[in-house]
């Protein structure tokens, strides 16, 4: 989260009758868990990204084996 939106929501948590020190740490807390939902998506897709590879590569590969002992069998 930038840090004008972080000063931000400060100054709104402020406005509603938090204390400085109660609007900060609750500014940092949603920053945090911003940044570890990104890391954890991040990961996520990763994760599904290299499952999708390797079930592209079986494919092709077990492709790649067919036309070979295709024309294996011809010749």
């Amino acid at each position: 989260m930038p840090i004008t939106a972080e000063l931000k929501n400060v100054k709104n948590f402020r406005s509603v009758g938090f204390t400085h020190e109660q609007s900060e740490t609750l500014a940092e807390t949603i920053e945090q868990a911003q940044v570890n939902g990104q890391e954890g998506l991040k990961e996520f897709i990763h994760s599904e990204i290299k499952g999708l590879r390797t079930e592209l590569c079986a494919e092709f590969n077990s492709k790649i084996d067919n036309v070979q002992n295709a024309l294996n069998n011809k010749l």
